[in-house]
């Protein structure tokens, strides 16, 4: 119901629902239209005790070796947290993040908490507070500051003579867990106050961690509140629901919020329509140092630098309120793997000029003008759709895919509605058209295409 309600607001109707559920739904727009949705772009920082290698294989029993047996080893590699916390934010800065995500600790990481928590409840833990160091380097960079948990009580991969949690938190012991985490709120409300703008929640809020998300915003009331892949909108202090593609997934292709998702191991629902971050990871979500290095197996974002840029333009031009947190594993000091530079690269030029289409928008679904295919004399071609949230009646179209017919003319779905002006974002070039059925572009330049992975055309109405 809350989901329903919600979607109904989202895209600009509102059905005759209790006042209560109305007035949870504007709760949520709050949260998250105060700086969240309308930065519309984030990275997510997988780093810990796995950085480097071992995730990628397992012993006998299933168990999955860390790069870094313990804190000492870990804290020996990772020695300089500001160092560390500095290239994170420069690499956000240059990726046009408007916030940042960052596992605070992770079950892959074997509950490794990267702060010197006094919760008795963790047992692994660092002597060296690199979160501190993380909220202070993203706040001098302008990035939001997130931090990522998961609401899970298994030690799923730990050798059972090495628990990272206490042996009373099991998968049977889910209130001791949510007691622990809620203690853990507790300190880290204590130790950062209001630094942390949000939180990441993993592990789909089973029984009793259901009460998590309203521990979090009796701490933290303005804070945003995402979680992972279930579509938890009916818990009603969660914001956002997430969605994932891994770089090593050959499908579905970079377009993919605009068709089905495809069922795999975990079971995961399709995303919702609404209210939803769209997670594609570069490199996986752990940087796997020289075994990655040796994997022949090809990395789509580095064999098309561009795909990035498509990546992200479609995530946020094919549905509604979806933001897109691109998925990183930095090294151990916080920087990104070298043969993924091209594709940041290119995604901080694409959006040194087109701008205007990414940040402070939303989807256009639920208005007159829908994203997909565009038809020309002779081809056809995919574009997505962004809405001003400044100025509702300017619409961008980001097209990825090129004319290839011998005329160039492009059809978009306007659906009986006429723009008074369409031009080209970075040229400001204004276009011929004409509105027949939908609107007809005539002789558009497609080449920053080829150039930056897409062309965006501005139509104002």
């Amino acid at each position: 119901m809350f989901a329903t309600a919600c979607l109904l607001l989202a895209t600009g109707g509102f059905a005759a629902e209790s006042a209560a559920v109305t007035a949870v739904c504007r709760s949520r727009h709050e949260h998250v239209r105060s700086w969240y949705q309308p930065g519309r772009l984030g990275v997510f920082y997988h780093w810990g005790l796995f950085t480097g290698g071992g995730m990628a294989t397992s012993d006998p029993k299933g168990r999955r070796p860390l790069t870094y047996r313990d804190a000492a080893v870990f804290e020996t590699a990772a020695t300089d947290p500001n160092r560390i916390a500095r290239n994170m934010a420069a690499l956000a800065k240059e990726i046009g993040a408007k916030y940042a995500i960052l596992t605070l600790w992770h079950t892959c990481g074997h509950h490794f908490v990267l702060f010197p928590t006094k919760c008795p409840e963790f047992l692994n833990k660092s002597k060296t507070d690199y979160v501190d160091a993380y909220l202070l380097a993203m706040k001098d960079a302008g990035v939001r500051a997130m931090l990522y948990f998961p609401t899970d009580c298994n030690n799923w991969d730990c050798d059972p003579e090495d628990l990272s949690l206490m042996k009373e938190i099991t998968p049977l012991g889910c209130m001791a867990f949510v007691r622990a985490v809620e203690g853990m709120l507790d300190e880290l409300k204590e130790r950062y106050g209001s630094r942390i703008d949000g939180f990441w929640l993993d592990g789909g809020l089973p029984g009793e961690a259901e009460r998590i998300p309203g521990l979090i915003r009796a701490r933290w009331p303005d804070s945003v509140i995402v979680a992972n892949n279930h579509g938890h909108l009916t818990v009603t202090d969660v914001d956002f629901t997430t969605t994932e593609e891994f770089c090593d997934t050959p499908e579905p292709a970079y377009n993919r919020p605009s068709a089905y998702r495809r069922s795999n191991q975990w079971n995961l629902p399709l995303p919702p329509r609404d209210f939803n971050e769209d997670i594609p990871t570069l490199n996986g979500w752990w940087y796997r140092g020289e075994m990655e290095r040796d994997n022949q197996k090809a990395v789509p974002y580095v064999e098309d630098p561009r795909r990035l840029v498509r990546t992200v333009v479609s995530s946020l031009g094919q549905r509604g309120m979806w933001n897109c947190a691109i998925g990183i594993g930095p090294r151990i000091d916080g920087t990104l793997q070298p043969r993924l530079e091209p594709a940041v690269r290119a995604l901080r030029d694409y959006l040194a000029w087109a701008n205007e289409s990414v940040y402070r928008t939303k989807g256009a679904a639920g208005t007159f003008f829908e994203p997909g295919l565009w038809y020309g004399e002779e081809s056809k071609g995919f574009y997505s759709v962004t809405q001003s949230l400044d100025f509702s009646n300017v619409f961008f179209v980001s097209v990825t895919e090129e004319h290839h017919g011998k005329i160039n003319r492009a059809v978009f779905a306007t659906n009986g509605h006429a723009p008074v002006r369409v031009s080209d974002l970075r040229t400001r070039r204004v276009y011929t058209f004409s509105t027949p059925h939908g609107t007809v572009v005539e002789d558009v330049d497609w080449s920053d295409i080829a150039t930056y992975g897409a062309t965006v055309l501005k139509f104002e109405f």
